[in-house]
């Protein structure tokens, strides 16, 4: 059976935002009673590094010299930026609120694709950003006073920069995701973030008893770096090589409901932490004003399409 590639984008990217959106729940069972939060950032980033460039050894690719920039943006962005905020922020708060949060990231790459005028602003658009920011805002002011107060203003604030970047980080690495395969994009990227992060983990990373860890932990660990890492961006990056990035950006509600899905179970990846009080109709009501938010949004990008097609037309 011949499966479109359409097809095999819509896969990709439904199974990538399962893998990142079940990583919440990993990374907060095992912060910061296991790893710190900057010293499982370094793993995170420095773990994938060796497989990532096994593959990338598979079928090398040059970088030429004009998607330096872009490269080192993008690298910036999702590694140095929203990959500390993530594991920083994650450690403050909930991951119901973290993986909500999230969600706000196709508002913020609707931001910088405008700004870097590959985009235009519309009505629709417009209302769709009031709608989805409403939602945010209302999850960041109020997300603390309810649920089982896991969740903190600062740990809010800062998943909110998780997102911001990694909407940045879309925008930014579109010309290296066209150009070179997800091995070359993932080594290269995850290896120049990986350099700018040294200064700030080492101390964490040399002070971590990796010996007293568990075999069950390390398991989870592994499952982050792999799956939830390598992986799922492998997958991410294939999708956008098929799918429009407001259809492949969709997708991204994947994430709370894998972590809504996954706190039912939460008692099995760690006695210790509960996590099934920390829902609140605040929570969900603020979830579906960013999801009305981000369908406007779509809306209003496939109405330009639909114009731009009868022009040519």
């Amino acid at each position: 059976m011949n499966i479109s590639n359409s097809l095999k984008g819509h896969l990709a990217v439904f199974f990538a935002y399962i893998f990142l959106g079940s990583n919440f729940m990993f990374v907060k069972v095992l912060m910061p009673e296991v790893l710190s939060p900057m010293a499982f950032f370094f793993t995170r980033i420095w773990g994938i590094i060796p497989f990532a460039f096994i593959l990338y050894l598979f079928k090398p690719q040059k970088i030429k010299r004009k998607h330096f920039i872009p490269l080192l943006v993008s690298a910036i962005m999702i590694v140095t930026i929203s990959n500390h905020s993530y594991f920083y922020g994650l450690n403050l708060t909930s991951p119901v609120d973290a993986s909500i949060l999230m969600t706000c990231t196709p508002i913020f790459a609707l931001f910088f694709s405008v700004l870097a005028k590959h985009e235009k602003f519309s009505l629709l658009k417009i209302i769709g950003v009031i709608v989805g920011g409403i939602g945010a805002v209302v999850l960041i002011l109020y997300g603390s006073k309810s649920g089982n107060h896991e969740a903190t203003l600062k740990g809010n604030l800062a998943f909110l920069l998780t997102s911001l970047a990694y909407g940045a980080y879309i925008v930014a690495s579109k010309p290296i995701i066209q150009n070179y395969n997800a091995a070359t994009s993932i080594f290269w990227i995850f290896f120049l973030g990986g350099l700018t992060i040294i200064p700030v983990v080492y101390e964490p990373v040399v002070s971590t008893d990796w010996l007293s860890i568990s075999t069950k932990d390390y398991l989870m660990i592994g499952y982050t770096v792999l799956i939830a890492t390598l992986l799922a961006y492998s997958l991410a990056i294939y999708s956008l090589k098929h799918l429009p990035p407001s259809v492949s950006s969709s997708y991204i509600y994947i994430q709370p409901v894998t972590v809504f899905v996954m706190i039912l179970f939460s008692d099995a990846l760690h006695q210790g932490k509960n996590f099934k009080d920390d829902f609140s109709w605040v929570k969900v009501f603020s979830c579906v004003l960013v999801f009305i938010g981000i369908l406007i949004i779509i809306r209003g990008r496939k109405i330009e399409l639909q114009k731009i097609k009868k022009k040519k037309i």
